[in-house]
Order: structure tokens, then C-alpha cells, then sequence
């Protein structure tokens, strides 16, 4: 299957709300959690939401970290649907007052769009 052929699936699963996009940090980065924190600030909403209890996150090997985001963007949406876009901004946007915070000359580039 080429790009062409499955943009438009792509788009429609995400419509439907079967579809998550995890981006990389780029744009992102000083603003937002970065990929590992996203996952464990999940991962934590999760547990005190009663949905398990998931393994320490900071330990789990790089290439697994898609499939535990998987599993436990899964359990919250299915928990609370409604609530899901709240606990996904709240993960995101979780700084420590440690974290350095800067805008970086692509978010300023994509302010002005």
C-alpha cells in the first residue's frame, strides 16, 4: 500500500476516533511532554483511574513504548470517552518545574500560519 492509498484510511480512522497520532518531539519540544514522560503521565492516569497497573515506564526498552501507549490509550478512551481529550492534554502538558520552557522557531512559524 503506497501513501495515497492509505492517507484517506488513515484519516477516516482517526475521524471515527480509532486512531491516535503519536508524533515526534520537532514542534513540540520545550513546551510539551516529551515521548517517554507522555507515556508514564498516562500510564499513571490509568492506574489512579483503577485500569491496572503498568509496568515502570522508564524501564521499558524503546522499541515497546508504542505498544504500551497503545494499550493504555485504549483502556483510557474506553474508560471515558468523553473525558479522554482532558486526560490527553493534562499528560502532555505536565511539566516539572525543572523542565526548561522555550518556543522553538517552528511553533513561532506556525503561529503566524
Amino acid at each position: 500500500m503506497n501513501f495515497d492509498e492509505a492517507l484517506p484510511r488513515l484519516v477516516a480512522s482517526y475521524d471515527q476516533g480509532l486512531l491516535t497520532p503519536f508524533v515526534g518531539l520537532g514542534v513540540s519540544v520545550g513546551t510539551c511532554s516529551q515521548w517517554r514522560d507522555l507515556i508514564v503521565n498516562l500510564s499513571e492516569e490509568a492506574r489512579q483511574q483503577g485500569l491496572g497497573v503498568f509496568p515502570d515506564i522508564n524501564a521499558v526498552p524503546e522499541p515497546e513504548l508504542p505498544k504500551w501507549a497503545n494499550r493504555i490509550v485504549a483502556l483510557l478512551r474506553r474508560n471515558d470517552p468523553t473525558a479522554f481529550p482532558d486526560v490527553m492534554r493534562k499528560a502532555l502538558y505536565a511539566k516539572k518545574p525543572s523542565d526548561p520552557m522555550f518556543i522553538t522557531d517552528a511553533v513561532n512559524e506556525l503561529a503566524n500560519v
